[in-house]
């Protein structure tokens, strides 16, 4: 299947990427990277650094699966900056789903 992850560079979605590579799956991941990459280069892996509200700039072409992790979430900004997390968590999601 070609998956696409929209926060995969996450503790969550780090770990799902990985799993669905050892199975077989190509994996697109778009993240903005605030926290850094940890996934490894693999044949079957492809990553776009990018944030999810540039919804115009994420591949949607012949993917099978969508799951979208990406969110601001027990974090600091969120309280900090509520703009931003309304923009991420709700406005990015919409068009995607």
């Amino acid at each position: 299947m070609n998956i696409l992850i929209l926060g995969g560079c996450g503790y969550v979605g780090a770990v799902l990427t990985k799993s669905l590579l050892a199975v077989g799956h190509f994996v697109n991941v778009v993240d903005i990277m605030w926290f850094g990459n940890c996934l490894l280069a693999h044949k079957n892996l492809r990553i776009i650094r990018e944030d999810v509200r540039n919804t115009e700039k994420i591949p949607m072409d012949n993917i099978d699966v969508i799951i979208h992790l990406a969110n601001i979430a027990n974090d600091p900004c969120s309280e900090l900056n509520s703009k931003l997390s309304w923009e991420v968590n709700v406005l990015a999601t919409m068009p995607i789903v």
